[in-house]
């Protein structure tokens, strides 16, 4: 029989049938891993099961509004940041007085370090090197 048996030579129909299901395996797999993913995330938004499964437009806005939420409690803890920081140079200024009328050396101000944050600077002793100060 032509084009039978281990030797044959496979169509173009038979090629693009293969290249077909290759195709739609990856697409099952993709979908597969999405769904996996978006399960996670749901998992982290929504720790006590709904009414109702989210949607998937339920994850991903509830996802947003988490990150958006993140951002603002982020800029707020870099605000208050450096207000401490504004408040503490007042008060080593003060320490710094007080040390001076006393005949005492005053404090050194601690050393400053790239951090990679929005402002980019951090006490170094703030993240536990702290400072060898004698009072």
């Amino acid at each position: 029989m032509i084009g039978s048996g281990p030797d044959r030579v496979p169509s173009s129909a038979d090629r693009k049938q293969a290249r077909r299901e290759l195709h739609n395996a990856a697409e099952r797999q993709r979908r597969v891993d999405l769904t996996k993913a978006l399960l996670e995330l749901s998992s982290l938004l929504f720790p006590v099961p709904p009414d109702r499964p989210p949607t998937r437009i339920d994850i991903i806005n509830s996802a947003i509004a988490h990150i958006r939420a993140t951002q603002d409690q982020t800029e707020l803890a870099a605000q208050e940041m450096r207000i401490m920081d504004n408040e503490l140079a007042i008060l080593r200024s003060e320490v710094n007085d007080w040390r001076t009328s006393a005949g005492v050396v005053p404090l050194k101000e601690p050393a400053r370090r790239q951090n990679g944050g929005e402002e980019g600077l951090h006490l170094q002793w703030l993240d536990g090197d702290w400072p060898n100060v004698q009072l």
